[in-house]
């Protein structure tokens, strides 16, 4: 086995990468509700583990996207990254790229029309994309120690 880095650091093409995925997941997906995007991202057999909500599959999964996160109309919770909690670890076998794990913590505001956001809660986060025939893929996620703001 060749030893490798544990963390990839920001900026690193790994980094980027993932950072690019998680751009699509939650800036397109979660804030602007562009749900083709997100469903375009998200692998088939996806695994998501939620501290409060349970577990679900990719159809439920989308399906509560569309439903909680995206209502037709009025307040909207909206996911905002801490920048300096992210952290990006990559996944080989054999000496080959197959995945990463990236982590970290995010709030949640509520943003409703005419009104500034308003921060209501902060949760941590685990995920695991893996990359199959050149393609990223969000397959795996832990959403947990959700909290309200200032807890």
């Amino acid at each position: 086995m060749a030893p490798c880095p544990a963390q990839e650091p920001p900026g690193s093409a790994l980094h980027v990468a993932i950072d690019a995925q998680d751009r699509i997941v939650f800036g397109q997906g979660f804030n602007d509700c562009d749900l083709d995007a997100l469903a375009d991202v998200v692998h088939p057999q996806l695994r998501f583990y939620h501290d409060v909500g349970g577990q679900q599959d990719r159809n439920a999964f989308l399906a509560a996207m569309q439903a909680n996160i995206c209502p037709a109309s009025g307040p909207k919770p909206i996911r905002v990254l801490d920048p300096g909690s992210v952290q990006v670890f990559p996944l080989h076998d054999g000496g080959v790229l197959y995945g990463a794990i990236h982590s970290g913590v995010h709030w949640f505001d509520l943003r409703e029309p005419g009104k500034p956001d308003v921060r209501t809660g902060v949760a941590r986060f685990t995920s695991v994309y893996v990359l199959e025939d050149g393609k990223w893929w969000l397959k795996d996620v832990l959403s947990y120690d959700h909290r309200a703001a200032g807890d």
